[in-house]
């Protein structure tokens, strides 16, 4: 079950995902399994599966205060946040 807020992620639903991130900080350190549509699951922080969804600015800024050794940490296969944002815009 996903949580609510990789929900809001896939929404897209950026201002409630500020919010919520603002009143459960927590959230952002809680890894989920993101299913591409090749396939291929992986896990991934909310940092890594928003930089996929050329998010506000505002978004990320939220989610690394909440977590700011995110940046560092890779996804299921290697790759870090910064790589999903240059990969996808």
């Amino acid at each position: 079950m996903k949580s609510y807020t990789c929900k809001l992620i896939i929404k897209k639903e950026w201002s409630s995902l500020i919010k919520r991130i603002l009143s459960h900080p927590n959230e952002a350190k809680h890894t989920t399994n993101a299913k591409f549509r090749c396939g291929i699951e992986i896990s991934c922080l909310p940092i890594h599966s928003v930089c996929m969804r050329q998010p506000p600015l505002q978004v990320i800024a939220a989610l690394i205060a909440a977590n700011p050794d995110s940046l560092e940490i890779p996804d299921g296969i290697g790759r870090l946040a910064l790589h999903n944002a240059i990969r996808y815009g």
